[in-house]
């Protein structure tokens, strides 16, 4: 696949020689930008750009972030939980030692 992809656009710029690929290389990434920046800014959009908060599109999207929302909860609450842990056992074996 890699091989396909270096003969598409001329092998890359190379990190260790530090030249950029042939001529040909060059115009297919010029090619391939000119297409990506060709493309219609509609067909990007998602229906909350439009107004159409009540889509089902755009509900999928608040409920995406809502788990994101739920995942950090849970990860931070985790380190808070880890510290008072800590907190706990240090207190405990500072009571022991004394």
């Amino acid at each position: 696949m890699a091989d396909m992809l270096r003969s598409v656009v001329g092998g890359g710029w190379s990190v260790i020689s530090g030249r950029w690929p042939a001529v040909g290389g060059r115009w297919a990434v010029v090619l391939l930008t000119a297409l990506m920046l060709a493309v219609p800014r509609a067909a990007l959009a998602c229906p909350v750009c439009f107004g159409q908060s009540d889509a089902p599109m755009a509900q999928g999207v608040n409920m995406g972030v809502y788990f994101l929302l739920g995942v950090v909860v849970a990860v931070l609450a985790g380190f808070a939980a880890f510290f008072v842990y800590l907190a706990r056992r240090a207190r405990m074996f500072a009571d022991d030692g004394a």
